[in-house]
């Protein structure tokens, strides 16, 4: 699997990166480049709009990727039925899961390969609906992101 992504601002607005020799002051005296390592011609420092740093509750900026390219193996889909696969790839997709992340006992579609496709749920679960709905809910810009996530699936699994 293959994500296109780009890191965004808080608005949404792509970051702009600016050439070290042309934003920062210090690199505009003479032979500062020689003197400085940040003054060389490769680097790049984040410019543009503002954002209020230091925060110990947010992120300054997001990573979101807009295009997901996914090839799948035809030798490992034997016993798997067209919707697990479907649900399969869209719980991968749109959640950019962590290759072999501990599932533990959760009742997903993600466990899809992990045995007999028979053994896997038929498609995507309550639990699976529920970690993309918070996952999608909660704020992408906050630090406590996968407690938020754990908390509001809690609340709808249970309702």
């Amino acid at each position: 699997m293959w994500y296109n992504s780009a890191e965004k601002d808080p608005w949404g607005q792509p970051l702009a990166y600016c050439q070290s020799m042309l934003t920062l002051p210090l690199c505009g005296m003479p032979d500062a480049h020689m003197k400085y390592a940040m003054c060389q011609p490769g680097v790049y420092f984040r410019c543009g709009r503002g954002v209020a740093a230091g925060s110990h509750l947010t992120l300054s900026a997001m990573t979101t990727f807009y295009r997901v390219f996914v090839i799948v193996d035809q030798t490992r889909l034997h016993g798997v039925t067209f919707g697990q696969l479907a649900d399969y790839v869209a719980m991968v997709g749109l959640a950019k899961l962590k290759p072999g992340a501990r599932l533990g006992d959760a009742p997903t579609i993600l466990k899809l390969f992990n045995g007999a496709p028979r053994a896997a749920p038929p498609g995507m679960t309550d639990w699976d609906q529920a970690f993309l709905k918070s996952l999608y809910g909660t704020n992408q810009l906050a630090i406590g992101q996968s407690g938020q996530i754990a908390r509001a699936m809690v609340r709808d699994i249970v309702h």
